[in-house]
């Protein structure tokens, strides 16, 4: 039955994984072989990196390490992008962009600069909050959500231009927005990933439809990915029933059939799941057997 829902399904451009604490991968070829067995047994073909900002570049064998893994990703596993994740522009200013200029390959560079900023949330901008703290206070913004976005904005066009000098593409994950602020993000970012946090398939289209229709109404093509989590909160017990495959395939369906004006501005390339370490063992390939360990990788809550 794994295999004909397998067979059934048209796989989309991206089919994307957020690998959490990748600093305890990188390095070690047994964990790094079980991540990329995995993602090759699942058809994934973008893996966007965790904890990169916890390695020391500045150490040539870390360096090393982590073209080698990209190289291996890309040129032996099917990966097509590599995308790293960073909560302000000065982690690919003054790390990924330097690393990225050294290496002569593109099979050993990192194709996506991603910013996560959860400005909506008023728990992390207001006083006391780790944005507050973090960001906003020492940087002249206010410490609420306006702050926030404003703050949110300013990096998102710094990473653009950073990612649009090295020739790699600009990517946002986004909770909740109203209409201005989507205006706002799609004039300056290559590609949004909306989430869809559900827990089951029933309503995730309906979940994301009204956010889709503030990001297309503007004139402009934007290209999006639905992001589904499987935490145990949220699809963890559905995928014990379901294939990773069948979320997105319900909600392109809806959105094939969408007829509203906003449609002609997006653009669906993919999906993304959240996260590595609490996806199903099983593998959607019935014919592929995978013992992934998940246990030497830690708990990250992001």
């Amino acid at each position: 039955q794994v295999q004909s829902e397998c067979d059934q399904f048209t796989m989309p451009q991206y089919r994307g994984l957020y690998v959490n604490s990748f600093q305890n991968i990188l390095g070690n070829q047994i964990n790094e072989d079980k991540l990329l067995n995995y993602a090759i047994a699942n058809r994934y073909n973008y893996l966007t990196l965790y904890g990169v900002d916890g390695i020391n570049f500045s150490n040539t064998t870390n360096t090393n390490n982590f073209a080698a893994f990209i190289k291996k990703a890309k040129t032996q596993y099917g990966i097509l992008q590599i995308g790293v994740i960073g909560e302000s522009s000065n982690f690919f200013l003054q790390t990924i962009s330097p690393y990225n200029r050294l290496r002569t390959t593109s099979f050993e560079k990192v194709d996506v600069y991603k910013l996560e900023f959860e400005f909506w949330l008023t728990s992390s901008n207001v006083p006391g909050g780790v944005y507050c703290t973090k960001y906003l206070s020492r940087n002249g913004f206010s410490c609420d959500t306006t702050g926030g976005f404003k703050f949110y904005m300013q990096e998102l066009k710094k990473i653009k231009n950073i990612a649009q000098q090295d020739g790699m593409l600009s990517e946002v994950y986004v909770g909740w927005f109203n209409l201005g602020q989507a205006s706002q993000i799609v004039a300056v970012v290559d590609r949004v990933l909306l989430h869809c946090y559900r827990v089951s398939d029933s309503d995730i289209y309906q979940y994301a439809k009204t956010r889709m229709s503030y990001l297309g109404s503007n004139n402009k093509i934007v290209n999006v990915m639905p992001i589904f989590s499987s935490e145990p909160s949220f699809m963890g017990p559905y995928l014990n029933t379901n294939t990773i495959t069948k979320p997105f395939s319900v909600f392109n369906n809806y959105y094939t059939v969408e007829t509203a004006p906003w449609k002609s501005n997006i653009n669906i390339i993919g999906y993304q799941w959240f996260k590595y370490s609490d996806m199903p063992v099983k593998s959607i390939l019935s014919t592929y057997s995978t013992t992934v360990n998940f246990t030497t990788l830690d708990s990250v809550v992001i």
